[in-house]
């Protein structure tokens, strides 16, 4: 599960939570998780078994679940291609499917540190990440696009205080200054990279609101 998705878990995942009442299930993602020459091949078995996940749920569960995702580094990539695949081209050619609009709808909030398809300007990217520069492995637009457009809840972000609602964002992403991942140039430092587990109330707070003020 890696130190920062393990943190947000331990800190996320406490009896007071009201979905708790209702039952909750985690589960680690079964990929290599590799890096350096191996890391394209990784992408992909990671991409591969989130999406078949999903539709196993989405065509077997009487009741679909209210699903939350959330990734550190390569696991921040994995999911987010797997949730908008169309423009991403898998390891040995092609293109990943999409997923069915079921199991689009399941995915109730979105949690990702040090991605290195990190793009500045995005909606859900957090209020104090970084606001400028893009990670190692930058993500396309058409990508981005299909992200905003399908990611979304009508309602009201957190603590807004306008009458009127509007298209609020699944995703929250974060990217520290110096995050040799999602700051392309920076010098590696996995100090940086690997510090997001020393801040969890704003992930958490973000997951809380989206899974309790939303239908």
């Amino acid at each position: 599960m890696g130190e920062v998705v393990g943190q947000f878990a331990a800190t996320y995942l406490l009896p007071s939570d009201p979905w708790n009442e209702y039952g909750l299930y985690v589960e680690s993602l079964n990929y290599p998780a590799s890096d350096a020459g191996g890391y394209a091949q990784s992408i992909t078995a990671g991409v591969q078994a989130l999406q078949a996940e999903l539709e196993w749920m989405a065509s077997h569960c009487a009741t679909p679940p209210a699903v939350v995702l959330a990734g550190h580094s390569q696991g921040a990539q994995v999911i987010l291609t797997a949730l908008a695949p169309g423009s991403e081209i898998k390891f040995g050619g092609g293109f990943y499917p999409t997923l069915s609009a079921k199991a689009r709808s399941m995915v109730r909030a979105v949690v990702v540190w040090g991605d290195p398809t990190w793009k500045a300007g995005q909606v859900w990217n957090s209020p104090d990440s970084v606001a400028t520069g893009q990670g190692i492995l930058a993500r396309g637009q058409a990508s981005l696009d299909y992200l905003s457009a399908e990611y979304r809840s009508w309602g009201w972000p957190q603590g807004s205080t306008n009458p009127n609602p509007q298209w609020v964002p699944k995703i929250r992403s974060y990217c520290y200054a110096k995050d040799w991942a999602c700051q392309a140039g920076a010098p590696i430092d996995n100090q940086i990279h690997s510090s997001y587990k020393g801040y969890m109330s704003d992930p958490r707070a973000f997951v809380r609101h989206m899974m309790t003020d939303f239908s």
